[in-house]
């Protein structure tokens, strides 16, 4: 008959526990649409994002969105957010794979098309980053004033 000891035990639950711990560690895909957009707000303080590049291949364009195109809507969401933070924290809590439903405007025309999320290539990543790092220090400059 097999007898663990306690010791063993206590050694076979701390490794479960340490590989538990490492898979959590892994970070999880982060979501890709495949444009890159300039974040406004108009005499109205409504706030909308003009679409300026359009990864060729990316979701964005197999979707249809051009440049020139401005979103006011992000899955029935007007595109009013807070600040520029609270937008890309939203866009960040997006999953690949999940459909994204914006309305445009192109060439004074309502636009509706949907956009399937892609998983973002690694070498999108340290912009996305730079984005987040850059939107964060925006909120602490406004706040700190």
């Amino acid at each position: 008959m097999f007898d663990v000891s306690r010791a063993s035990r206590l050694l076979l639950l701390t490794l479960l526990l340490a590989a538990a711990s490492d898979a959590q560690t892994v970070t999880k895909p982060k979501p890709w649409f495949g444009f890159g957009f300039t974040w406004h707000r108009d005499q109205a303080k409504r706030v909308f994002l003009l679409v300026e590049k359009v990864t060729a291949a990316g979701p964005a364009s197999r979707a249809g969105i051009r440049p020139g195109d401005i979103i006011t809507h992000l899955n029935d969401v007007q595109a009013g957010f807070g600040d520029e933070l609270d937008l890309l924290l939203f866009l960040g809590d997006r999953k690949p794979g999940e459909r994204l439903v914006l309305r445009c405007v192109r060439a004074g025309k309502p636009v509706t098309v949907a956009l399937t999320i892609g998983t973002m290539p690694p070498s999108a990543v340290p912009g996305w980053e730079r984005a987040l790092a850059a939107a964060r220090q925006q909120r602490r400059n406004v706040r700190g004033r």
